[in-house]
């Protein structure tokens, strides 16, 4: 999955504490969405060598 589609994929997952409310609230999850995947899109994060470090630091005992 590219990182535009994982910021869309945030966006989306946030904005679904908006859903349960109103109408008005359905079409902020579509702008939660449209900013995750720009944010996603632009940003570039590379995932597999955080997931290293994050690794590392729990093997030592720091996370």
């Amino acid at each position: 999955m590219s990182n535009g589609a994982y910021g869309a994929l945030w966006g989306l997952v946030l904005g679904l504490v908006w859903v349960f409310q109103s109408f008005p609230a359905m079409l902020l999850v579509a702008v939660f969405g449209l900013v995750g995947w720009g944010i996603g899109r632009f940003v570039r994060v590379n995932l597999s060598a955080l997931g290293k470090r994050i690794e590392q630091l729990s093997k030592r005992g720091v996370l």
